[in-house]
């Protein structure tokens, strides 16, 4: 059984604050992760510890999952109820999965501040970093704009 609009709506307003807190709280450590980004980028930090990389970035992808998870729960009920207008749930989807994608990347590139100075980065190496620190960008925003969009009637 399908919920109707209006029960679809009262759902999205209960899971709502969670999803807002989870998105604070990653904001937190992405914000804090730039951080250490910019002083390595800049050579105020020559390398990164790796221990607090890997936290912040576990912090982040938890971030993202329980996003997923609350935000899940309240478009399932909302396109359920043709209460949502998909086409703007399939850009934002769009968003989250270059997010998806890009915290592998992050993942497999984690170790580099930690090992070597930006400044003996190779411009392959450079190109990587800053192509996710853009792609990281773009989900983050798009995703979030997006959502502005997810008219629930």
């Amino acid at each position: 059984m399908h919920p109707n609009g209006a029960e679809a709506r009262i759902l999205v307003y209960m899971i709502l604050p969670f999803h807002i807190l989870s998105l604070l709280v990653t904001l937190y450590f992405i914000v804090r992760s730039d951080l250490l980004a910019v002083q390595w980028v800049r050579g105020k930090s020559p390398m990164l510890d790796l221990d607090r990389l890997k936290r912040y970035h576990y912090a982040v992808a938890a971030g993202l999952i329980a996003m997923i998870i609350t935000g899940v729960s309240m478009a399932i009920p909302a396109v359920n109820s043709g209460s949502i207008y998909t086409t703007s749930l399939a850009i934002k989807l769009s968003f989250v999965a270059l997010l998806i994608v890009n915290s592998f990347v992050i993942n497999k590139h984690l170790v580099i501040p930690s090992k070597k100075k930006f400044v003996e980065l190779s411009n392959r190496e450079k190109y990587i970093l800053f192509a996710s620190g853009a792609a990281s960008t773009i989900g983050w925003l798009g995703a979030l704009i997006t959502a502005f969009f997810l008219e629930i009637e």
